[in-house]
């Protein structure tokens, strides 16, 4: 059973989505997920515009669409709903009678209830299709296949060979730099997303893991179940470690100054060119460096000051631990009759994020015209959704950053380099 569209409805636009062939790259890429329980349906998707899919066992096969961030189940329910609705959706080589659509949409039901195992392949030629990691799920059966688009391919995107040519990667950071300075002078509206890997090249520990030759991460001197906010709400004992880890932080965070990637933006803002600054650290090196205020959307808030969770009052983080020693009670609010406890203006986990905060950088990841992607490994939600945001708009997403992430293979430009290096030499060819 193939599924069909009426041209135009929803297909794939080459002109909206190619924009000088930011998003595309050379490689396709073809992900192969064996379901064998109606769990493995719940695992979320990003079917891009130029993705199809296909379930063997059924013999379904979708064409491209609207790009999709979804889980499994809805995808599949959308295209059952599609061929059960339209009659121009029932087309097979011999002509399907009525009764053959019902035992295909009854079959289809099976797969979509979890009671048949089935195969769900996403074939990408555009390379921007993903399976979302989700620690909470078993392990997935999946393989993933990364393939160079045929000439053929190249075509029916609308992308000219020599274009095509320019998309491969890995480049040589000397191109890299060349091609990022190129981009950086004919973009006018630069969206950056920063993280833990910026602000390591400064001194400052990450939360999760460290490379070699930079302070080791928090959470191998530290219990994470204490970074739980219902724990730092509930327990003494999790609120005075929670304040230990910051004080801790507090101390690497003193001596801190902002590196050539924090310059960066700060240039780029002095000509007019940055949009926003996404950025999922906590350390206010952005601003010291130069980055106004306003252009910075701190996702998972800031050291820098604290608040009373009882009646709201602010202090700055510095003033609670400068006489602070590890072990000591958890600070309270001094405010006259009030006494609660105080919490640094960081995002906590089973904390909310900042509603206002996320639709922000949501919106600029499809206002820009470049988005710049460092020191991120693309694990921590929603955050790491923006980077396949931008690409969905079109717009041209270049990620650098040296340990592996999910989007190597998916974004305009991957470079495997260090934040502050590659901030410098792209500086240092623009005359910055």
């Amino acid at each position: 059973m193939v599924e069909d569209r009426e041209p135009g409805s929803e297909c794939f636009d080459v002109e909206e989505c190619t924009v000088e062939n930011g998003g595309l790259r050379r490689r396709g890429v073809t992900v192969t997920l064996r379901c064998a329980s109606e769990h493995d349906l719940d695992r979320v998707v990003m079917r891009s515009d130029t993705a199809y899919l296909t379930v063997p066992e059924v013999g379904l096969e979708s064409p491209p669409g609207t790009a999709r961030y979804t889980d499994l189940r809805t995808i599949l329910v959308e295209a059952r709903d599609r061929i059960e609705t339209a009659s121009v959706g029932f087309l097979s080589p011999s002509g399907a009678s009525e009764n053959a659509v019902q035992q295909f949409l009854a079959e289809f039901n099976q797969v979509i209830s979890g009671v048949t195992p089935c195969t769900i392949v996403i074939d990408d030629p555009t390379g921007r299709s993903y399976f979302r990691k989700d620690n909470t799920l078993p392990p997935p059966n999946v393989s993933v296949r990364v393939y160079v688009r045929t000439a053929n391919q190249n075509e029916e995107l609308g992308i000219e060979a020599d274009a095509a040519a320019n998309l491969d990667e890995p480049l040589p950071i000397e191109d890299a730099v060349e091609k990022v300075k190129e981009l950086i002078e004919s973009s006018s509206r630069i969206a950056m997303f920063t993280g833990a890997g910026v602000s390591t090249e400064s001194g400052v520990p990450a939360f999760r893991s460290s490379l070699p030759g930079h302070v080791s991460a928090l959470w191998d001197r530290f219990d994470t179940s204490n970074a739980c906010y219902q724990r730092f709400l509930e327990d003494e004992d999790s609120r005075i470690e929670h304040w230990d880890m910051h004080a801790c932080l507090w101390d690497k965070l003193r001596e801190a100054t902002p590196n050539p990637a924090h310059r960066l933006a700060a240039r780029l803002h002095d000509r007019h060119k940055l949009l926003s600054l996404v950025t999922q650290n906590i350390d206010g090196l952005h601003q010291a460096a130069g980055v106004p205020t306003e252009k910075v959307c701190e996702l998972h808030g800031t050291m820098l000051s604290s608040h009373c969770l009882t009646c709201g009052h602010r202090v700055a983080t510095e003033t609670l631990l400068a006489r602070r020693k590890p072990g000591d009670p958890a600070p309270h609010c001094g405010e006259a009759g009030c006494g609660g406890s105080l919490k640094p203006d960081t995002v906590s986990f089973g904390e909310a994020l900042d509603p206002k905060l996320l639709l922000r950088a949501r919106d600029d990841a499809c206002k820009a015209d470049l988005m710049l992607v460092m020191g991120t490994s693309l694990t921590v939600e929603p955050a790491n959704e923006l980077p396949a945001l931008a690409l969905r708009h079109g717009i041209p997403v270049v990620l650098v950053n040296q340990g592996e992430t999910s989007m190597d293979h998916t974004v305009t430009l991957h470079v495997p380099a260090p934040c502050g290096e590659f901030a410098s030499a792209v500086m240092h060819l623009l005359a910055w």
